[in-house]
């Protein structure tokens, strides 16, 4: 079955709109992973533990909430930030121990 040029250039128009969108969710992935380290430090210096079980409740609440709001499905924003808490607390474990290894090296 051919494909009409009108129907591919469609297509090829709102898959770069897909594109650029997927470049700003990276982006801001990067973003958060940034701040992550800046709060990793943080809390190394006020001797603060990386994992923050009341910070976690509250976002899984409030972004099952946001998830409602927006019509998203449940399941796939509650997986999405199980990934995103965890690697932020990776991302803050990791800097926070760099940090302690290079006080010991200095």
């Amino acid at each position: 079955m051919p494909q009409s040029k009108q129907f591919m250039k469609k297509i090829f128009k709102l898959r770069k709109q897909i594109d650029a969108v997927d470049l700003k969710i990276l982006k801001l992935i990067a973003l958060r992973r940034k701040l992550a380290r800046e709060i990793g430090k943080t809390k190394k210096t006020y001797k603060l533990p990386i994992q923050d079980k009341k910070r976690e409740l509250f976002i899984i609440k409030s972004r099952a909430k946001i998830t409602k709001k927006l019509k998203l499905p449940q399941k796939l924003t509650s997986e999405l930030f199980k990934i995103i808490m965890s690697d932020s607390k990776l991302v803050q474990n990791r800097t926070a121990n760099f940090e302690a290894n290079f006080d010991k090296k200095s």
